[in-house]
């Protein structure tokens, strides 16, 4: 037996190895790797249509939906599942999540469903509401799990809500306020904007305010140009926010076709700020996420590629990636999602990083962070073989016992996912280790029942 020190990231524990087992390079995979999009390549292509929206309650669980379809992943969006698929009156348009059970996703005709299972079983609940909706652009669901829905960019200018814990929906008219509304953000069951245009006064796009649950409105900002609508609405922090505009009756090369505002006083006043000048193939600013208060993105369901700042919305960078990106939904500063002809994920490079200085490992031999980890039962583990090889996946305490023996013969090149399952073993920390023909990978897994 001999002892190996492993660094995890920030992690480090000195432990032994079982005798037999060399591990002559120790390759490890960088916490700190910049996040970049990818395509994820088991989601479904849409083809000349669209994924509509997209909502994750974590890194791992998540929701999207299209015309007739909800899709859920639980794993990251390795896989994707069909959960729903029936005809629709105008397909489905929003999707909103309070926790891993309770959801809603709502159709361009004012169909609305809900889930209690996790998206096993969805109810259509808007034949109850009064008056009836007619159009779910938007969910925002808050804190207290209170639920907003808004739509329809159409009209009429209607706000759906539903108290926490309650299964009674109201649904106001904000006819006097707007003559359409397309996105929402409420914080709480009181505080939030609701955002669209009056065509009718020629206010343009607007933005909408209420603080006591929707009884009273402000109009808090005005573009003051005809036809726009700001689309979509996000808040990075409790002051900093950013919403869409978009003209759909002006040519799209247009420079003020393309436009943020950008509010840094928690939506008390808004400042536009324009994109670049587009080409035919991105049409209009429609979804929007932000990372961090500074780093973003702006998305065109009717066009290719996305757009990216990097100092809070004043430059702006076109990237050629992604197609009809309709819906984002960003979780944290290094992990997001967005949707469109298919599903595109913002995650870490998993650089190899460290690698003892006596040899080096080729970088196309990869192992990922498990997932989900934390986790309770069973976790996936991925890895990638530039060419066949002779692979073995074992499982190892701290002590250096053997645990588990995952996969242990030859494997072609390509990705491959293997389960573990670890319903047996006590809660603590636990090492997999990938063995092939070029050397070692390890990983740690934390399962906590």
């Amino acid at each position: 037996m001999f002892r190996c020190k492993i660094s995890f990231g920030h992690w480090r524990h000195s432990t032994t190895f079982v005798a037999g087992i060399l591990f002559v390079v120790v390759l490890l995979i960088d916490a700190h790797a910049q996040s970049t999009w990818k395509i994820l390549p088991n989601a479904p292509d849409r083809g000349m249509r669209r994924h509509e929206d997209i909502y994750f309650v974590n890194e791992t669980i998540g929701w999207a939906v299209a015309d007739t379809t909800i899709i859920k992943t639980s794993d990251g969006g390795i896989s994707w599942q069909v959960q729903f698929n029936q005809k629709t009156f105008g397909g489905f348009r929003s999707v909103g999540f309070a926790d891993s059970l309770r959801g809603w996703a709502g159709t361009l005709g004012g169909e609305l469903y809900q889930t209690t299972d996790g998206g096993l079983h969805w109810n259509r609940i808007d034949q109850s509401i009064t008056p009836p909706p007619t159009g779910v652009c938007d969910l925002s669901v808050t804190s207290d799990s209170t639920v907003f829905g808004s739509g329809r960019w159409s009209g009429p200018a209607n706000l759906m809500k539903s108290e926490a814990s309650s299964t009674t929906w109201t649904n106001q008219s904000l006819d006097q306020y707007a003559s359409l509304l397309v996105g929402c953000k409420f914080f709480n069951r009181n505080t939030g904007f609701v955002v669209g245009a009056n065509t009718a006064a020629n206010e343009g796009g607007i933005v909408l305010y209420t603080s006591d649950g929707g009884a009273n409105w402000e109009a808090r900002h005005k573009t003051m140009r005809p036809n726009e609508h700001v689309w979509n609405i996000t808040f990075v922090s409790p002051i900093v926010g950013y919403a869409t505009v978009q003209n759909p009756f002006q040519n799209p090369t247009n420079f003020d076709t393309l436009a943020i505002i950008k509010t840094t006083n928690g939506g008390l006043t808004w400042q536009r700020k324009g994109l670049v000048k587009a080409s035919n193939s991105f049409r209009y600013a429609e979804s929007i996420g932000f990372a961090t208060e500074q780093k973003g993105w702006v998305g065109s369901g009717a066009g290719t590629g996305m757009y990216e700042t990097n100092d809070g919305g004043d430059t702006w960078t076109f990237l050629n990636f992604g197609t009809k990106i309709h819906g984002m939904h960003i979780l944290n500063d290094s992990v997001g999602y967005a949707c469109g002809k298919t599903i595109y994920k913002y995650s870490p490079e998993r650089t190899p990083v460290g690698v003892d200085e006596e040899e080096r490992l080729p970088l196309s031999y990869r192992l990922e962070q498990n997932h989900p980890n934390p986790f309770n039962a069973s976790t996936k583990i991925r890895y990638s073989l530039p060419a066949r090889s002779f692979v073995w996946l074992s499982i190892y305490n701290l002590e250096g016992k053997l645990i588990q023996t995952l996969e242990r013969g030859f494997q072609e090149a390509g990705d491959h996912t293997m389960t573990w399952n670890a319903g047996n073993l006590p809660s603590g920390v636990y090492v997999y280790s990938l063995r092939t023909d070029e050397g070692i990978l390890v990983g740690k897994a934390m399962l906590i029942k």
